[in-house]
């Protein structure tokens, strides 16, 4: 199972979350006490982690989607929006993208948080990276705890994911068109990238709805995690 539920059965939107690389379905736990309790939380797991940690990791975007296309699409009923950090905007996007393509469901919206848009990932090959380069690379994001950082045997264990999703965005180049008819909200750090870089999301969405800037940079949903409860919030309403 890759869809995990946050929260009690409730009968409002359904909110879908995607992790980050190297991510999984737990980065959202912090969320349950924060959203609205008229929104049922769901939770993205990726193999090779969490429960599916013997699973291997998907590094093919269209392998990845059709699974989470299959396993979504009982919940489409109910109206459902979708929140993707880095990744996990990508994912959200390319899941989003086979939704519309194969059915008549529509999401209220979807949330690209902290995520440049396919075409900058696309043949970047960072996957190929060695070990030392990667771990320099979890690094620079400042997000991943010194004390993992400091232990082989965590990081035999995180690298490997992370690597393979560093190929999963880095081989996946979608058409821009047809854009996606669900409209989009922006998140971005003001440290992070420039607001001209990700908005070039309008090149693979009808609309554009907002675009909102955060202080901090690539992990502000960490680091200033009221204020994006505060804009989903408004989202919401």
């Amino acid at each position: 199972m890759y869809i995990k539920s946050l929260t009690n059965k409730r009968r409002g939107l359904q909110l879908f979350c995607f992790p980050y690389a190297g991510g999984g379905a737990t980065m959202y736990l912090p969320w349950r006490d924060k959203i609205s309790k008229d929104i049922e939380l769901f939770a993205i797991q990726l193999p090779a982690r969490g429960e599916l940690f013997l699973e291997e990791p998907i590094t093919n975007m269209d392998i990845l989607v059709e699974r989470l296309y299959q396993e979504i699409l009982p919940y489409l009923r109910r109206p459902f929006a979708f929140f993707g950090h880095s990744m996990g905007g990508v994912i959200a996007y390319a899941l989003l993208k086979k939704i519309e393509q194969n059915s008549n469901y529509r999401a209220n919206f979807i949330v690209i948080s902290a995520s440049k848009p396919p075409f900058e990932y696309y043949g970047k090959d960072e996957h190929l990276l060695d070990n030392q380069a990667l771990k320099s690379k979890l690094v620079s994001h400042n997000a991943t705890p010194k004390e993992v950082l400091e232990s082989d045997e965590l990081m035999e264990l995180i690298l490997p994911i992370y690597r393979a999703d560093l190929e999963l965005v880095g081989s996946y180049n979608p058409p821009k068109t047809p854009k996606v008819q669900s409209k989009a909200y922006l998140f971005n750090g003001i440290e992070d990238m420039s607001k001209e870089r990700i908005m070039q999301w309008s090149n693979y969405f009808r609309e554009i709805a907002e675009y909102y800037e955060f202080n901090g940079g690539h992990f502000f949903i960490n680091t200033h995690r009221d204020e994006v409860f505060r804009r989903v919030g408004e989202i919401l309403l």
